[in-house]
């Protein structure tokens, strides 16, 4: 879908009205930063490993994905688009499809922990997480909505919430409490203080509900502490323990290799050499040939400096482009902003515990709803101005 919605988008561009409107938003600096984020990763990678002599053609595959954004973004971002009301149900009905897989097509990953066949329960437990706070955040996007609509929207919150549940994923749920932070500092930047504070309180009762209620999450939680108790004695071989070697490995390997890093699959490389040294137990270099479990760690490793800048302009530049887009003159335009912010914290908090790039399907979920939310915000409303000419960027 990603890739046919990019050529649909390129040769859209193609066009000699498209191609004029391109130059002029060239010239919005948002417009550029977000292009050249979105770039990095494919060139961080083509660097290093250029430099390696050994160019692995599936390394770029996610990256790819990236780089498809870019039209797509583009695309949107020029024209004079008049969006229809009912795609601000879209999140509520990415819940409601998650809550069907678990209902209807589960996929028990082991120990009870459910996903998808396409999906582990990290990945689908994270994106149905994103999917619920979104669902939530798009009530009143583009006008005030009925109450039926307000309804659904809830409705598919609560269902993409149940379906995070089932996925069992702890990386998930904690980036709920910085979003609820992020809202609560953006979202009602004109509120007086006192109203941020009771949202604020009421969301962290909402969020406490599951931890009281829900032996799903009591059991994954007594399992963290668990896992930090047997650390303590010295039982590295927990879940917790597994990636803080991982982590401790990612760090000496990038302090070894700062410049290019160790080229492509260069961190899978090393954990055996990294067991004979003992700095990782057997059980933790075999996973770490899965994955680092730290997206920023897998970049720092395998394509040095150029590849930790990358990563962290994936998230730091949409993020800036959006940010100056809470100004907007439009409703439509702000709340597509902020919705954006929302979803670039949270897949930047997913990553801090699993590689969420690894895999070319949540690398084009990630693109595609980044490159319509920004988009959207920085788009040319009905019977107002594109970005390129509003005063935000002036």
């Amino acid at each position: 879908m990603l890739i046919l919605a990019a050529i649909i988008a390129t040769f859209s561009l193609l066009q000699r009205e498209a191609r004029a409107r391109v130059l002029t938003s060239w010239s919005v600096p948002g417009v550029r930063l977000f292009c050249y984020a979105m770039a990095a990763p494919f060139a961080a990678i083509l660097l290093s490993e250029g430099w390696h002599g050994n160019i692995v053609m599936n390394t770029l595959d996610s990256p790819s994905r990236f780089l498809m954004a870019i039209p797509i973004f583009l695309a949107l971002q020029t024209r004079r688009i008049r969006i229809a009301p009912w795609s601000s149900l879209t999140f509520g009905l990415g819940g409601l499809g998650a809550a069907a897989v678990v209902v209807f097509a589960p996929f028990d990953w082991g120990s009870g922990r459910i996903g998808s066949t396409f999906l582990n329960p990290i990945h689908f437990g994270d994106i149905a997480c994103v999917l619920a706070v979104l669902s939530l955040v798009s009530i009143d996007w583009f006008q005030r909505d009925a109450l039926a609509i307000r309804i659904f929207k809830v409705c598919g919150a609560l269902c993409a919430a149940y379906a995070s549940l089932a996925g069992g994923s702890r990386g998930g749920w904690v980036a709920v409490p910085a979003v609820v932070l992020l809202l609560a500092a953006l979202g009602m930047r004109d509120r007086a203080w006192w109203q941020k504070l009771a949202a604020v309180v009421c969301a962290s009762a909402v969020i406490a509900i599951p931890f009281v209620f829900s032996p799903t999450v009591q059991s994954r939680f007594g399992e963290l502490q668990a896992d930090i108790h047997s650390l303590e004695r010295g039982q590295e071989d927990t879940s917790v323990g597994v990636r803080l070697q991982l982590w401790k490995a990612g760090g000496i390997l990038f302090s070894d290799h700062p410049v290019l890093g160790l080229g492509a699959l260069g961190y899978k490389k090393a954990m055996s050499p990294l067991t004979q040294e003992d700095v990782l137990t057997p059980l933790a270099a075999e996973l770490g040939r899965g994955e680092s479990h730290n997206q920023l760690i897998a970049y720092a490793v395998d394509y040095g400096t150029p590849g930790l800048l990358a990563i962290l302009l994936l998230y730091a530049g949409p993020a800036f482009t959006l940010w100056r887009q809470l100004h907007a003159p439009s409703r439509e335009r702000r709340h597509a902003a902020l919705m954006g912010l929302v979803y670039i914290l949270s897949f930047f908090i997913f990553g801090l515990t699993v590689e969420t790039f690894t895999l070319k399907l949540t690398a084009a979920i990630y693109s595609t709803v980044l490159a319509v939310l920004a988009g959207l915000a920085m788009s040319r409303s009905e019977g107002g101005s594109s970005a390129a000419h509003s005063s935000t960027y002036e």
